[in-house]
């Protein structure tokens, strides 16, 4: 029977390398087949047992950190977003130049809404969705 030592060790290895990873249910399943299926005249060691288990709550920690990671990237993103709303917001009602997303040109129009248009920030000059990086100028209020 295979250790599990050397499947995690294999996890490890494979994970890096962008292979096949063991999850968490896999790895305690592993466990406990190779506890139903030792030798019991050559049973697995205590030290190698706690070392398996030690490695399997190491798993259980790089999951719950990757986890909190996701969702303070998707929170920065999110808070990202908003700022960029809010900060296009102050364009509502006043007169712009920009480049025409379609041909290139420069144009000359009223921002009459902001929004996100397939996640860029966009002020609207009437039905056209310009993206806040093709704003060239912003005119004073007459």
């Amino acid at each position: 029977m295979t250790s599990l030592n050397s499947v995690s060790g294999v996890q490890r290895s494979s994970s890096a390398g962008g292979g096949p990873n063991v999850d968490q249910s896999q790895f305690l399943n592993l466990l406990v087949n190779q506890l139903k299926n030792q030798n019991p005249l050559e049973p697995v060691s205590n030290d190698q047992f706690i070392t398996q288990l030690a490695q399997f709550q190491g798993v259980q920690a790089q999951q719950t950190t990757n986890d909190n990671l996701n969702t303070l990237i998707n929170l920065n993103a999110a808070s990202a977003t908003i700022s960029h709303l809010t900060e296009a917001s102050s364009l509502l009602g006043k007169k712009i130049n920009y480049q025409d997303p379609s041909t290139g040109d420069s144009k000359t129009g009223v921002v009459t809404s902001v929004g996100l248009n397939n996640g860029t920030v966009v002020a609207n000059v009437g039905d056209n969705p310009i993206p806040i990086l093709l704003i060239t100028g912003i005119q004073p209020n007459s």
